[in-house]
């Protein structure tokens, strides 16, 4: 019986060492990778952007926030984890702000002076777009002094 007990613990503990050893941290390179990966989609529907219509901000909020989604799954190493959540949040709170903004679209494509009209029809809404986008941007920046570096949420950051 005793020599039951000491295989056990024996079976045991190389079990649990090789169960330890595939739980390491995700690697930079392997961060910075799917990050590349996840956010590709989102920088392709920038594009539709150029001649933002209701639609066009319609869909890219929604792809925003698969994005996000998307990133959410991504598994983040301890250095940038605070990072990796609030790039997480921004872009659901961006997107979520992009939808609501989206039928103001076509109201500014025909008359450009509405802007007032729009900023007093929904308030909050540019201004919490705004600083949202600028702790998005924050957070690239931050990205790239800890020294990873992926695609440029162009359109979105500086």
């Amino acid at each position: 019986m005793k020599r039951f007990s000491t295989v056990f613990t024996a079976v045991a503990a190389v079990v649990s060492a090789i169960v330890l050893a595939g739980c390491g941290e995700v690697s930079k390179a392997e961060y910075t990778k799917n990050m590349q990966s996840a956010l590709k989609p989102l920088n392709a529907q920038f594009k539709q952007l150029n001649n933002p219509t209701s639609s066009a901000m319609k869909s890219t909020g929604v792809k925003m926030q698969q994005v996000a989604d998307d990133i959410d799954h991504v598994d983040a190493p301890s250095d940038v984890q605070p990072l990796h959540d609030r790039l997480v949040k921004d872009l659901h709170t961006l997107g979520t702000l992009i939808v609501k903004l989206a039928p103001e679209m076509d109201k500014l494509n025909k008359d450009p002076s509405a802007f007032a009209q729009v900023q007093q029809d929904m308030p909050g809404i540019t201004e919490k777009f705004q600083k949202t986008s600028n702790d998005l941007d924050a957070v690239m920046k931050s990205y790239a002094k800890h020294g990873y570096e992926f695609s440029k949420l162009s359109g979105i950051t500086g």
